[in-house]
C-alpha cells in the first residue's frame, strides 16, 4: 500500500487511493457495528430474561409458574452462563446482513468505487508493478548484502 500511495502522490492521484481505502474501511467498520450492536441486543435480551425469571420462575416469585425443578435449574444455569457483551452474530453473518440489506447501504459508494478502481488501474497499474519490482529487488539486495 505504501508503494501505491507514494506512486499516487507522484501522479496527483492520492485522493483516489485514499477514497478506495476509505470505502474498504467503511465496509469493515459497518460489519463491526452490526456485530457490536448484536452484543447490545444480547445484553437487553438477558435483562428481559432475568426480569421474566424473577417474575415467573424464581421460587416464591410474584407470579411463580409450576415447572419442574430440572427445568428451573436448567434455566437458571443458562441465565448464569449468559456472558455480558456477547456478540450474537459473527463477522460472516454481519457481512451477509449487509449484503442482503434491501436498502443496499453497504454498497452506497460502489459506483464511484468501481470508476476510481478502473481509473487507477488504467493510470497506475503498470507503474505500480515497476515500482514494486524495484522495491523487491532493493529488499533482496539488502538481505543478501
Amino acid at each position: 500500500l505504501k508503494i501505491l500511495r507514494n506512486l499516487a502522490v507522484k501522479n496527483h492521484l492520492v485522493e483516489n487511493v485514499d477514497f478506495i481505502c476509505g470505502v474498504l474501511k467503511f465496509k469493515e467498520e459497518a460489519e463491526g457495528l452490526i456485530m457490536n450492536s448484536s452484543s447490545v441486543a444480547s445484553d437487553e435480551m438477558k435483562s428481559q430474561a432475568m426480569a421474566m425469571w424473577y417474575q415467573y420462575l424464581q421460587i416464591n416469585s410474584p407470579d411463580e409458574v409450576n415447572v419442574s425443578s430440572t427445568a428451573r435449574e436448567q434455566l437458571k444455569s443458562q441465565l448464569d452462563q449468559w456472558a455480558p457483551n456477547a456478540k450474537v452474530i459473527s463477522k460472516l453473518v454481519a457481512r451477509n446482513c449487509l449484503e442482503t440489506d434491501s436498502d443496499h447501504r453497504i454498497a452506497i459508494f460502489e459506483i464511484a468505487f468501481r470508476e476510481i478502481l478502473t481509473m487507477l488501474y488504467q493510470n497506475l497499474w503498470t507503474k505500480f508493478r515497476v515500482e514494486e519490482a524495484q522495491a523487491l529487488t532493493l529488499e533482496d539486495e539488502d538481505n543478501d548484502g
